[in-house]
């Protein structure tokens, strides 16, 4: 029998059994994660906004997240090297499965080209496997916020002996595969070869409503820290930084000002990208206060706990929704002009330069540490 015991949550495994065990076409099935919605808490400050437009937008969160997820099956999806996906030789996108701003990123000419891959002789097709990631996963705060919390599902089916490959991309970055190792040592990953692949029975799991994560899906991170912080007791006061990052369409001036008033307050300056995944989860898993550029080094707080998170910029709801489902009281501090820097619509050469107020990340700094 399969043992669920380190599970912080509840879910029918006798539906989920026969859902893997009938494979239905076209089916989906719930799998129950709580007797109650995921209620989040609004502990949002925003500091220095010039103008409330972008954040009484859609993006803004609002809504409490029903703490359930779902899995789908659907029958002979063919799968491009590149992860364009075909089904009955149309494109297919499921807004369950998958963020919605990908449509805009399904371009024809793409889409026709990887449908050119695929020709009898050279697809390989498979009978059953998982399909959790998609094109955009080369980018690692999506691949964070998007892609890895789906492998609670996988790790379900396994233990109830349903052991399917997981199916990745032929360019796929090793740090999918890697942080997937973590959590399930013994997963079966299969990279798609260059003349595409057909998955005859192809399971997905739901993609998280407006990034707010249920206990089954935080369990994946959780997983992750428990098998990579050894330090629990050594706190930490993180400033993220992101000097690594080439052509950012966004520059903060300052920085410098920022990193020795950090240090003034006992910060460590991290650079996620000179560290190995198991040290990034370890540092952030240790973090009290954590502050940062908007960006996916800062959605590493999805390995810490109950941390203060300062953001520098606002882009999107997605750090929000991170701090919400982690129970992470978020500090959004604007530029000095009071306006985003937005990701850019169209093609750039320099990146837009900006300012944070030091004397406003100093109060945000006193009143984390007085509330620590």
């Amino acid at each position: 029998m399969a043992d669920f015991s380190e599970y912080p949550f509840q879910f029918d495994t006798d539906a989920v059994h026969a859902f893997f065990a009938s494979c239905q076409q076209e089916s989906q099935t719930i799998v129950v994660t709580g007797q109650e919605d995921t209620v989040f808490s609004l502990d949002t400050a925003i500091l220095d906004c010039g103008v409330m437009e972008p954040f009484d937008a859609e993006n803004w969160i609002k809504v409490s997240c029903p703490n359930i997820q779902t899995i789908f099956h659907i029958e002979n999806l063919k799968i491009s090297s590149n992860l364009q996906i075909l089904n009955h030789e149309d494109q297919f996108f499921f807004e369950n499965c998958f963020p919605g701003y990908l449509k805009q990123l399904f371009h024809f000419e793409n889409f026709q080209k990887a449908k050119d891959q695929f020709s009898e002789k050279n697809i390989q097709v498979i009978e059953k496997a998982f399909l959790l990631n998609h094109g955009h996963d080369h980018i690692y705060g999506h691949f964070l916020t998007e892609i890895f919390p789906k492998i609670t599902i996988v790790d379900m089916a396994y233990r109830m002996g349903f052991r399917f490959p997981v199916v990745i991309g032929n360019q796929t970055p090793e740090y999918c595969e890697k942080l997937f190792r973590i959590v399930l040592p013994d997963i079966e990953i299969i990279r798609i070869p260059a003349g595409g692949l057909e998955i005859k029975q192809c399971f997905l799991p739901s993609h998280p409503p407006l990034y707010l994560m249920n206990k089954a899906q935080m369990h994946a991170f959780d997983r992750a820290v428990a098998a990579n912080c050894g330090h629990q007791n050594e706190r930490l006061r993180l400033l993220v930084c992101r000097s690594q990052i080439q052509n950012s369409y966004r520059q903060i001036e300052n920085w410098g000002e920022i990193e020795a008033l950090a240090k003034n307050y006992g910060f460590t300056i991290f650079t996620p990208g000179d560290h190995s995944l198991e040290e990034q989860i370890d540092h952030f898993a240790r973090a009290d206060i954590i502050v940062g550029e908007y960006s996916s080094a800062l959605h590493n707080s999805l390995f810490s706990g109950p941390a203060k998170v300062i953001s520098l910029n606002w882009i999107n709801h997605v750090q929000q929704a991170i701090c919400y489902s982690r129970r992470q009281p978020l500090t959004i501090i604007m530029p000095e002009d009071g306006t985003a820097i937005l990701a850019p619509t169209n093609a750039y050469s320099e990146p837009v330069p900006y300012r944070v107020k030091l004397s406003s990340l100093k109060n945000a700094l006193d009143h984390a540490i007085r509330n620590n």
